[in-house]
C-alpha cells in the first residue's frame, strides 16, 4: 500500500511540475506582449507630445503619416483606415487590420 501512494504522490508531482513550467513559459509570454505594449504606448505618448508643440503644417504631416484611408459614406459614415492598428495596440494582438470608425 504504500509504495502505491508513493507512484501516485510522484504522478501527482509530475503533473504539477508540467503545469508549473506551462505558466512559468505564460508568465514569460506575457512580460514581453507587456513590454512591446509599453514600447508602443511610448511612441504613441512622443507622437502626441510632438503634435501639441508641432506647427500646422507638421501637424499635417503627422496626421498624414497616421492615416491610411478615409472614406467617407452617405450620412457622414465614416471609414477610417491607419496606418498603426489600435486594437493591435490595446489587445496586444499579432494581425494587422484596419478598423472601421462609425457614429
Amino acid at each position: 500500500m504504500p509504495a502505491g501512494l508513493v507512484e501516485d504522490s510522484e504522478k501527482k508531482s509530475e503533473s504539477l511540475k508540467v503545469q508549473c513550467e506551462k505558466a512559468e513559459r505564460d508568465v514569460e509570454s506575457s512580460k514581453t506582449l507587456i513590454k512591446d505594449i509599453n514600447d508602443q504606448y511610448d511612441e504613441i505618448i512622443s507622437w502626441s507630445s510632438l503634435y501639441d508643440s508641432a506647427p500646422i503644417e507638421a501637424r499635417k504631416m503627422i496626421v498624414n503619416s497616421m492615416i491610411k484611408r478615409v472614406d467617407v459614406y452617405r450620412n457622414y459614415e465614416l471609414n477610417v483606415e491607419l496606418n498603426m492598428n489600435i486594437r493591435q495596440f490595446f489587445l496586444g494582438m499579432e494581425e494587422s487590420e484596419s478598423i472601421p470608425i462609425t457614429e
